[in-house]
Formats: structure tokens, sequence, C-alpha cells
């Protein structure tokens, strides 16, 4: 009996199968690794698009629309909600609601934002499921995100200092050069004009149209009149 239990301790048949399960587990593991969490990252990014998305169109819906209507049946509320879940995650619509878009207030003080939050979650129905993470007694996963947009004015300056020279040319016409009269050389086919109009290069010894010269102008100050001023000046072409 003694060399019996001798034997069974020293033998070492079956040890295989010990590596091969101890292997097969690591193997799960590396594979969860690089399925589950490569997809949960994947619709994080997604979620985070549709976010985005959403954050801008509920900002031009409130530029674009209606600027004072933020209820939850506004153009803003709803642009932003319909945009959203046009944007699926993992191939499925995210949960936005009306109370997930808001209108946060800016630094500023202006209340001009509009933020977004994309839920895919356990709570409201939509986690994302696990593809291995059940093994390890993961089902699903919660991802969430959120974006602000913010409507900024496109064009504050009243008058931009002009770094260019302002060239002239000659009106060719009768009556003479009105406000309403722009270069033209050419008729709507390429076709050069009878009477085309003369382009005057500043850097010709001889100006007709105006006193600007490359060659004896460089560096002086020009005043130009404020984008809101109804002043009107000779035609103008500006020139790189």
């Amino acid at each position: 009996m003694q060399g019996r239990i001798g034997h069974l301790y020293r033998d070492e048949q079956g040890m295989s199968f010990v590596y091969v399960g101890m292997g097969f587990m690591g193997f799960l593991a590396a594979s969860t690794l690089a399925i589950d969490v490569g997809m949960f990252m994947t619709a994080r990014a997604q979620a985070q698009n549709a976010a985005d998305a959403g954050a801008l169109s509920g900002v031009v819906g409130l530029v674009a629309n209606s600027y004072t209507d933020r209820s939850a049946s506004g153009p803003a509320v709803q642009s932003a909600i319909n945009t959203a879940r046009s944007n699926t995650v993992m191939g499925k619509a995210p949960s936005v609601l009306s109370g997930d878009v808001t209108f946060p207030v800016s630094p500023n003080g202006q209340s001009n934002r509009v933020q977004v939050q994309v839920y895919r979650t356990g709570t409201r129905g939509t986690a994302v499921p696990t593809l291995l993470g059940s093994m390890f007694g993961v089902n699903s996963v919660d991802i969430t995100a959120t974006a602000t947009a913010e409507a900024s004015p496109a064009n504050a300056m009243t008058c931009v200092k002009p770094f260019m020279i302002p060239d002239k040319w000659q009106e060719v016409q009768t009556p003479p050069w009105d406000t309403g009269d722009s270069f033209d050389k050419y008729t709507s086919k390429g076709v050069l004009l009878a009477n085309p109009d003369l382009y005057r290069d500043c850097c010709a010894p001889a100006r007709a149209t105006t006193s600007i010269r490359a060659s004896i102008s460089h560096g002086r100050c020009r005043a130009t009149p404020a984008a809101t001023s109804t002043a009107t000046t000779s035609p103008t072409a500006i020139r790189r």
C-alpha cells in the first residue's frame, strides 16, 4: 500500500490538463480584453460622436429657428434629440430624452450653449452587451457621453484693418462709375468686352485714377471708412 501511494505521489500523468486549463483561462481573459474592451472603446467613441452631433444640431436650431424657445418641444431640443439618436452606438440608437438637453451658461454669462448627454445604460434598457465578459460575470456595460456646443458671433469686427494695397481700375462706361459697378472685362461666356474696364497696376508710373502707388506709398497709413459708414469711394479691387 505504501509503495502504491508513493507511486501516485510521483506520477506526473495528467499534469498537462492542469496547464492547458490554466492556459485556456488566460486565453479567455486576453480575448475578453481584446474583443470586449475594444468593442467598449468603439461604443464610447460612437456615443461621443452622437453627443457632438446632437449638440451642434441643437445650437443650430437655437440660432436659426428660435433663440428663446428652449422647451422640450422647441426646435433646439428636438433637433438635438433627433440628431443624436440618428447616430447609432453599436448598431442601436442611444437614449436621449428632453431632460438630457440643457442650456448651460458660458463663462461670460451668456446662455448660448447647448449640452447633450447620450446614454446606453442598463437603467434605460440600452446597455451594451458583452461577448465574452459573461464568462467572468460581466453581462453588459454602461456607455455615456456628453458634448457642449456654443453659438458665437461669426463677424464681431466692424472695420478690420486692411493689410493689402487698394488698387483701382478705370471704369469705361457712360454714365460714370457709381457704387453698384464692378470690374468688367469679359462676358459671362469669357468673351472680351468691346470696351472693357482698364486695370491700373499699383506699380505703374502714372496713376490717373488714384494717388496710391507702391513706389511712393510704402508704409503710409491710409484711412478707411468704418463698416457702418455711408461714404462712397472710387471702384476698388483688393490685390494681394
